[in-house]
Order: C-alpha cells, then sequence, then structure tokens
C-alpha cells in the first residue's frame, strides 16, 4: 500500500517537479504569517506591482478592498502570493538547510495538503484573503 507522499510522488512526476521542491514552498506557505510575514508596506507594494498596476498607492483599502472597477486576473493574484511565499523560500527557509532540516517524511505530504488548501482558499476570494492578511499584519505591528 502506497503512502500518502508516494502517491503525490507518483501524481507529480508527469509534471517533472521534485517532491522536496514542492514539500519546500508547501511549508513555507503554510508558515507565512507565523515564523515570518512581510510589512505592510511590502504587502501593499506587492499588490500594487502584481494586481492593481498602480504606482505608489496603497490601494487595498481595510473597509472595502480594491475599487469594484479594478476586477483582475486570477493569475495576478497567483503571482501576488507566491511572491509571498518566496520570501520565506528565499530568505527564512531556504532550500538547502531546510531539506536538512526536514528530511523526508510523512509530514511533507501533510504540508502538501495543507497548503493546497490554503491555496484554494486563497484564489476563491483573494481580495477577502489579502485584506484580512493585512489586517493580521496591521495588528501585529502592534503586538511587537
Amino acid at each position: 500500500m502506497q503512502t500518502k507522499l508516494e502517491k503525490l510522488k507518483e501524481a507529480f512526476s508527469k509534471y517533472n517537479l521534485e517532491i522536496s521542491r514542492l514539500a519546500h514552498h508547501s511549508y513555507c506557505m503554510l508558515e507565512l504569517g507565523k515564523s515570518y510575514r512581510p510589512t505592510i508596506d511590502m504587502l501593499d507594494d506587492l499588490y500594487t506591482r502584481f494586481v492593481s498596476g498602480g504606482i505608489n498607492n496603497t490601494l487595498i483599502d481595510l473597509d472595502g478592498g480594491p475599487p469594484e472597477n479594478e476586477k483582475l486576473q486570477q493569475v495576478d493574484y497567483t503571482k501576488l502570493l507566491f511572491s509571498l511565499v518566496e520570501m520565506g523560500t528565499t530568505y527564512v527557509f531556504p532550500y538547502d538547510e531546510w531539506v536538512k532540516q526536514y528530511p523526508e517524511s510523512d509530514e511533507w505530504a501533510i504540508w502538501i495538503e495543507a497548503s493546497l488548501v490554503l491555496e484554494d482558499e486563497y484564489l476563491k476570494n483573494p481580495e477577502n484573503w489579502l485584506l484580512n492578511f493585512r489586517k493580521k499584519l496591521n495588528k501585529s505591528k502592534f503586538n511587537n
């Protein structure tokens, strides 16, 4: 009987994706807002770069989100999320160090599945997710 990790390896092998890289990315996605978090300015800059196309504007309004006339493509929101996760994969949990600390185990499958659920939740309503995340960042700023 195959473990969850073996099933995931098999499923993702056709995409030429290293399961260790996927587990690393997944771990960092789950740690976003916990072990590491961007500043509000960084979040606003990423939003401006990938989603709104504005320049130097804080467009994530705590009360209403982005203007209604700025309905944007899901791919832009995906780029924003992956940029947030990339902070973790690059600066907080570099791959070579991470894989030594977290060698292959069944935890990888748990992290991968949990991050896919989180990504799906994000993509269902990215504006709402970002508003809530920004509020969380704003609160944490005062709790430090």
